[in-house]
């Protein structure tokens, strides 16, 4: 579970499905995008931006989803596939424009940095093992 920056909302995954639930309003947001278990969420520091990471079969060689959502629309901004099976972490650069995201053993345990302004991958760095 995650805290909106302006701590009106709380963020938490019920297994594909993500909920925003806000402490003022008695209806809570549900937001499908994903299609295996969330394991990973996080907003960025202003509360513009909402990222979200799942988590593959393990025998599976499949890529993991990492989804941008807008958080005043509550619409898919940007919805990628790199890491295999898993997304271990993602963080937000404090202006948002960078988003940083891990992936599991599979995948080398990579870190990719993605442009938020495109939604494109910028840098790929292996992990030192």
């Amino acid at each position: 579970m995650v805290i909106h920056p302006s701590e009106l909302h709380m963020i938490y995954a019920v297994g594909s499905l993500l909920v925003v639930k806000s402490v003022e309003a008695e209806h809570d947001k549900y937001l499908q995008g994903h299609t295996n278990r969330i394991c990973y969420i996080t907003v960025s520091k202003h509360g513009n931006l909402i990222g979200s990471a799942e988590s593959c079969d393990i025998r599976s060689e499949e890529q993991a989803a990492l989804i941008i959502w807008d958080f005043n629309s509550f619409e898919i901004l940007y919805r990628v596939k790199y890491h295999k099976q898993m997304v271990k972490a993602l963080s937000f650069s404090c202006d948002e424009a960078l988003l940083a995201s891990v992936g599991g053993p599979a995948d080398g345990s990579q870190l990719v940095i993605w442009n938020m302004d495109e939604g494109k991958s910028e840098v790929f760095q292996p992990s030192s093992d």
